[in-house]
């Protein structure tokens, strides 16, 4: 969806809108605050750790745990892998402007 052109945005965009109504997002707000905490708490044993790689495993777990609501996929390889490169494509395609 990040790299579609209209109209196929626009329909993608109106079937995932839903998912980030704010009352949506409100509800996910608790567990949130959780998977956030835990992680900071994480660092607090480290003396230097890659931001970068911090923020992109902060994503998915915050993803999969509450999006998707199945923390099951915190430890799926796969879909990591997948997410992973989507999010370095994007952020990739950033650079180049």
């Amino acid at each position: 969806m990040l790299t579609n052109e209209e109209p196929i945005h626009l329909k993608h965009r109106g079937i995932l809108n839903p998912g980030f109504h704010i009352k949506k997002i409100e509800s996910h707000l608790d567990k949130m605050y959780k998977i956030i905490n835990t992680e900071i708490n994480k660092l607090c044993n480290k003396d230097s750790f890659d931001l970068y790689e911090y923020f992109f495993d902060l994503s998915y777990n915050v993803l999969t745990n509450t999006i998707f609501d199945d923390e099951d996929l915190n430890n799926s390889k796969h879909l990591q892998t997948i997410f992973y490169s989507i999010l370095k494509r994007v952020t990739d395609g950033e650079d180049s402007k």
